[in-house]
Protein backbone atom coordinates (compact mmCIF):
# COMPACT_ATOMS: atom_id res chain seq x y z
CA UNK A 1 0.00 0.00 0.00
CA UNK A 2 2.84 2.46 0.81
CA UNK A 3 4.25 2.08 -3.04
CA UNK A 4 0.67 2.38 -4.35
CA UNK A 5 0.44 5.91 -1.89
CA UNK A 6 4.03 6.92 -3.39
CA UNK A 7 2.86 6.47 -6.67
CA UNK A 8 0.02 8.41 -6.21
CA UNK A 9 1.74 11.19 -4.91
CA UNK A 10 4.67 11.19 -7.60
CA UNK A 11 1.64 11.08 -10.37
CA UNK A 12 -0.17 13.53 -8.59
CA UNK A 13 3.11 15.61 -8.66
CA UNK A 14 3.54 15.36 -12.44
CA UNK A 15 -0.05 16.01 -13.09
CA UNK A 16 0.05 19.15 -11.30
CA UNK A 17 3.21 20.18 -12.87
CA UNK A 18 1.22 19.47 -16.13
CA UNK A 19 -1.36 21.43 -14.94
CA UNK A 20 1.14 24.75 -13.85
CA UNK A 21 2.64 24.12 -17.57
CA UNK A 22 -0.91 24.25 -18.92
CA UNK A 23 -1.46 27.84 -17.13
CA UNK A 24 1.92 29.10 -18.27
CA UNK A 25 0.49 28.04 -22.09
CA UNK A 26 -2.33 29.71 -21.99
CA UNK A 27 -1.37 32.66 -20.03
CA UNK A 28 1.29 33.44 -22.98
CA UNK A 29 -1.03 32.45 -25.42
CA UNK A 30 -4.11 35.24 -24.00
CA UNK A 31 -1.48 37.88 -23.88
CA UNK A 32 -0.28 37.44 -27.57
CA UNK A 33 -3.65 36.89 -29.30
CA UNK A 34 -4.83 40.33 -27.05
CA UNK A 35 -2.06 42.40 -28.47
CA UNK A 36 -2.21 40.53 -31.74
CA UNK A 37 -6.09 40.32 -32.17
CA UNK A 38 -5.92 44.16 -33.75
CA UNK A 39 -3.39 43.15 -35.90
CA UNK A 40 -4.39 40.11 -37.40
CA UNK A 41 -7.65 41.99 -37.76
CA UNK A 42 -6.54 45.00 -39.74
CA UNK A 43 -4.79 42.88 -42.25
CA UNK A 44 -8.29 40.91 -42.94
CA UNK A 45 -9.69 44.28 -43.39
CA UNK A 46 -6.48 44.95 -45.50
CA UNK A 47 -7.28 41.62 -47.52
CA UNK A 48 -10.90 42.04 -48.31
CA UNK A 49 -10.53 46.08 -49.32
CA UNK A 50 -13.31 47.20 -47.23
CA UNK A 51 -12.41 50.63 -48.53
CA UNK A 52 -13.25 49.57 -52.36
CA UNK A 53 -16.17 47.60 -51.21
CA UNK A 54 -18.45 50.97 -51.62
CA UNK A 55 -20.27 52.59 -48.34
CA UNK A 56 -23.00 49.22 -48.35
CA UNK A 57 -20.83 46.43 -48.32
CA UNK A 58 -18.11 47.69 -46.59
CA UNK A 59 -20.12 48.80 -43.71
CA UNK A 60 -21.51 45.51 -43.25
CA UNK A 61 -18.22 43.64 -43.35
CA UNK A 62 -17.13 46.43 -40.87
CA UNK A 63 -19.71 45.85 -38.75
CA UNK A 64 -19.24 41.93 -38.61
CA UNK A 65 -15.45 42.20 -38.31
CA UNK A 66 -16.28 44.97 -34.93
CA UNK A 67 -18.37 42.07 -34.06
CA UNK A 68 -16.14 39.31 -34.35
CA UNK A 69 -13.67 41.85 -32.38
CA UNK A 70 -15.82 42.33 -29.52
CA UNK A 71 -16.86 38.45 -29.09
CA UNK A 72 -12.52 37.96 -29.25
CA UNK A 73 -11.83 40.16 -26.62
CA UNK A 74 -13.99 39.36 -24.02
CA UNK A 75 -13.27 35.37 -24.63
CA UNK A 76 -9.56 36.13 -24.51
CA UNK A 77 -9.33 38.02 -21.09
CA UNK A 78 -11.94 35.41 -19.98
CA UNK A 79 -9.32 32.63 -20.84
CA UNK A 80 -6.37 34.92 -19.77
CA UNK A 81 -7.72 34.97 -15.83
CA UNK A 82 -8.59 31.24 -16.64
CA UNK A 83 -4.83 30.77 -17.19
CA UNK A 84 -3.43 32.37 -14.11
CA UNK A 85 -5.87 30.68 -12.49
CA UNK A 86 -5.05 27.35 -13.17
CA UNK A 87 -1.47 28.53 -13.23
CA UNK A 88 -1.59 29.48 -9.33
CA UNK A 89 -3.69 26.38 -8.85
CA UNK A 90 -1.19 24.11 -10.66
CA UNK A 91 1.89 25.06 -8.61
CA UNK A 92 -0.20 24.74 -4.99
CA UNK A 93 -1.19 21.47 -6.32
CA UNK A 94 2.51 20.81 -6.47
CA UNK A 95 3.54 21.99 -2.85
CA UNK A 96 0.36 19.75 -1.70
CA UNK A 97 1.18 16.58 -3.26
CA UNK A 98 4.89 17.26 -1.91
CA UNK A 99 3.32 18.13 1.85
CA UNK A 100 0.60 15.59 1.64
CA UNK A 101 -1.33 17.77 4.21
CA UNK A 102 -4.77 16.30 4.31
CA UNK A 103 -6.38 19.68 4.49
CA UNK A 104 -4.50 21.31 1.49
CA UNK A 105 -5.43 18.78 -0.21
CA UNK A 106 -8.71 18.67 0.02
CA UNK A 107 -8.98 22.18 -0.35
CA UNK A 108 -6.60 22.09 -3.49
CA UNK A 109 -9.13 19.03 -5.14
CA UNK A 110 -12.24 21.56 -3.62
CA UNK A 111 -10.93 24.23 -5.58
CA UNK A 112 -10.14 22.06 -9.24
CA UNK A 113 -13.56 20.53 -8.53
CA UNK A 114 -15.29 23.73 -8.93
CA UNK A 115 -13.15 25.00 -11.81
CA UNK A 116 -14.11 22.25 -13.89
CA UNK A 117 -17.46 22.46 -12.63
CA UNK A 118 -17.14 26.66 -14.01
CA UNK A 119 -15.23 25.65 -17.37
CA UNK A 120 -17.95 22.88 -18.75
CA UNK A 121 -20.70 25.59 -18.04
CA UNK A 122 -18.48 28.34 -19.77
CA UNK A 123 -18.40 25.92 -22.13
CA UNK A 124 -22.24 25.45 -22.63
CA UNK A 125 -22.99 29.14 -22.48
CA UNK A 126 -19.99 29.76 -25.28
CA UNK A 127 -21.97 26.82 -27.47
CA UNK A 128 -24.92 28.73 -26.86
CA UNK A 129 -23.71 32.54 -27.24
CA UNK A 130 -21.13 31.90 -30.25
CA UNK A 131 -24.53 30.45 -32.24
CA UNK A 132 -26.46 33.40 -31.39
CA UNK A 133 -23.44 35.51 -32.76
CA UNK A 134 -23.23 33.48 -35.60
CA UNK A 135 -26.61 33.81 -36.72
CA UNK A 136 -26.56 37.56 -36.18
CA UNK A 137 -23.90 38.24 -38.56
CA UNK A 138 -25.31 35.71 -41.05
CA UNK A 139 -28.61 37.99 -41.04
CA UNK A 140 -27.09 41.32 -41.32
CA UNK A 141 -24.81 39.75 -44.14
CA UNK A 142 -28.03 38.47 -45.85
CA UNK A 143 -29.43 41.62 -45.45
CA UNK A 144 -26.71 43.57 -47.21
CA UNK A 145 -26.75 40.86 -50.12
CA UNK A 146 -30.40 40.60 -50.48
CA UNK A 147 -30.31 44.28 -51.62
CA UNK A 148 -28.29 43.51 -54.77
CA UNK A 149 -29.99 44.79 -57.57
CA UNK A 150 -28.47 44.43 -61.06
CA UNK A 151 -29.84 47.90 -62.05
CA UNK A 152 -28.00 49.78 -59.40
CA UNK A 153 -24.50 50.21 -60.26
CA UNK A 154 -23.85 50.65 -56.96
CA UNK A 155 -24.73 47.37 -54.75
CA UNK A 156 -24.19 45.19 -58.02
CA UNK A 157 -20.32 46.30 -57.86
CA UNK A 158 -20.28 46.71 -54.01
CA UNK A 159 -21.55 42.74 -53.92
CA UNK A 160 -19.49 41.65 -56.90
CA UNK A 161 -16.24 43.07 -55.85
CA UNK A 162 -16.75 41.17 -51.92
CA UNK A 163 -17.56 37.87 -54.25
CA UNK A 164 -14.70 37.79 -56.31
CA UNK A 165 -12.26 38.77 -53.67
CA UNK A 166 -13.62 35.70 -51.47
CA UNK A 167 -14.31 33.62 -54.10
CA UNK A 168 -17.00 33.05 -53.12
CA UNK A 169 -21.25 32.97 -53.72
CA UNK A 170 -24.29 34.29 -51.21
CA UNK A 171 -23.55 33.86 -47.16
CA UNK A 172 -24.19 29.93 -47.14
CA UNK A 173 -23.75 28.75 -50.24
CA UNK A 174 -24.57 29.99 -54.07
CA UNK A 175 -28.56 28.65 -53.46
CA UNK A 176 -29.28 31.30 -51.29
CA UNK A 177 -29.35 33.93 -53.77
CA UNK A 178 -32.40 31.72 -55.07
CA UNK A 179 -34.29 33.58 -52.59
CA UNK A 180 -33.14 37.42 -53.63
CA UNK A 181 -35.42 39.90 -53.92
CA UNK A 182 -34.13 41.06 -57.01
CA UNK A 183 -32.76 37.69 -58.68
CA UNK A 184 -35.53 35.50 -57.46
CA UNK A 185 -37.88 36.42 -60.73
CA UNK A 186 -35.56 35.85 -63.27
CA UNK A 187 -33.47 32.92 -61.38
CA UNK A 188 -30.31 34.65 -61.67
CA UNK A 189 -27.01 35.22 -59.73
CA UNK A 190 -24.95 37.85 -59.35
CA UNK A 191 -21.94 37.88 -62.27
CA UNK A 192 -19.83 38.12 -59.21
CA UNK A 193 -20.20 34.37 -58.43
CA UNK A 194 -18.73 33.57 -61.50
CA UNK A 195 -15.52 31.92 -61.62
CA UNK A 196 -14.68 33.84 -64.96
CA UNK A 197 -16.28 37.17 -64.53
CA UNK A 198 -17.88 38.95 -67.23
CA UNK A 199 -21.71 41.02 -67.20
CA UNK A 200 -24.58 38.72 -67.58
CA UNK A 201 -22.04 35.79 -66.72
CA UNK A 202 -24.95 34.37 -63.77
CA UNK A 203 -28.12 35.40 -65.49
CA UNK A 204 -30.76 32.91 -65.34
CA UNK A 205 -28.44 30.22 -63.63
CA UNK A 206 -30.91 28.10 -61.94
CA UNK A 207 -32.95 27.66 -65.12
CA UNK A 208 -30.43 27.83 -68.44
CA UNK A 209 -29.20 23.90 -68.88
CA UNK A 210 -25.74 26.41 -69.78
CA UNK A 211 -24.29 26.89 -66.73
CA UNK A 212 -20.97 28.93 -66.14
CA UNK A 213 -18.55 27.58 -63.54
CA UNK A 214 -19.04 29.40 -60.36
CA UNK A 215 -18.06 29.72 -56.56
CA UNK A 216 -20.68 27.56 -54.87
CA UNK A 217 -19.38 28.08 -51.41
CA UNK A 218 -21.31 31.01 -49.18
CA UNK A 219 -18.93 34.10 -48.05
CA UNK A 220 -19.18 33.54 -44.59
CA UNK A 221 -19.09 29.78 -44.14
CA UNK A 222 -15.63 30.90 -46.32
CA UNK A 223 -14.85 32.48 -43.38
CA UNK A 224 -16.24 29.92 -40.70
CA UNK A 225 -14.31 27.24 -42.53
CA UNK A 226 -10.51 29.32 -41.90
CA UNK A 227 -11.32 29.67 -38.23
CA UNK A 228 -12.71 26.37 -37.51
CA UNK A 229 -9.50 24.66 -37.04
CA UNK A 230 -8.48 27.05 -34.56
CA UNK A 231 -11.97 26.62 -32.73
CA UNK A 232 -11.75 22.45 -32.59
CA UNK A 233 -7.86 23.49 -31.48
CA UNK A 234 -9.08 25.11 -28.55
CA UNK A 235 -12.05 22.76 -27.59
CA UNK A 236 -9.24 19.82 -27.84
CA UNK A 237 -7.33 21.46 -25.49
CA UNK A 238 -10.15 22.09 -23.01
CA UNK A 239 -11.12 19.22 -23.15
CA UNK A 240 -7.27 17.56 -22.30
CA UNK A 241 -7.31 20.37 -19.46
CA UNK A 242 -10.17 19.26 -17.61
CA UNK A 243 -9.55 15.58 -18.48
CA UNK A 244 -6.00 15.87 -16.29
CA UNK A 245 -8.12 18.48 -14.08
CA UNK A 246 -10.24 15.33 -13.01
CA UNK A 247 -7.26 13.01 -12.52
CA UNK A 248 -6.13 16.18 -10.01
CA UNK A 249 -8.94 15.48 -8.43
CA UNK A 250 -9.16 11.91 -7.61
CA UNK A 251 -5.43 12.14 -6.97
CA UNK A 252 -5.85 14.39 -4.54
CA UNK A 253 -8.94 12.86 -2.12
CA UNK A 254 -6.98 9.97 -2.32
CA UNK A 255 -4.10 11.11 -0.93
CA UNK A 256 -6.17 13.22 1.83
CA UNK A 257 -8.06 10.18 3.15
CA UNK A 258 -5.17 7.97 2.66
CA UNK A 259 -3.27 11.21 5.63
CA UNK A 260 -6.20 10.76 7.79
CA UNK A 261 -6.01 7.04 8.07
Amino acid sequence: MGCLDCLSKSLLFVLNTLVFLIGVGVTAISVVGIVGIDTLLDEIKDELNLDELGDGVGNTMEDIIEEVKELTDTSLYVVLGVGIFILVIGFLGCCGACKKSSCMLKTYASVILVLVIVQITLGALAVVWSDTVEEQIKTDLWKQFDKYNPMDLNTRNETDLMQQTLKCCGVESYQDWMDATYLKPTASIPDGCCVDYELNCGANYFTTTQQRPIYTEGCYQMAKNDILFYIDLVGGIVIGVIVVEVLCVVGAFYLSCKKKK
